[in-house]
């Protein structure tokens, strides 16, 4: 699987009283690719990697965190599961 997450025109927090104008975050994009199956009828696996391209994305932050909230790297995991 592959998945694609966009936002743009985001602005770092809603407008409040003190901050009327919040600064805009650059736009975010984070592609995500996963593979998982069965190597038999006892062993599932999977491998998953987050933020393949190492973007420095940054979400809105629902209570002003000044620049937005930031998001991790690029991280992968992978596990192989048996079933007795």
């Amino acid at each position: 699987s592959l998945f694609n997450r966009l936002h743009l025109n985001a602005d770092s927090g809603p407008i409040k009283n003190n901050i009327p104008n919040p600064p805009p975050l650059e736009n975010y994009f984070r592609t995500d690719l996963s593979f998982s199956g069965k190597i038999n009828t006892r062993l599932d696996y999977y491998f998953h990697v987050r933020n393949l391209f190492d973007r420095d994305n940054k979400l809105p932050s629902g209570w002003n965190s000044e620049g937005g909230i930031g998001q991790q790297g690029i991280n992968a995991n992978a596990a192989i599961r048996m079933v007795f």
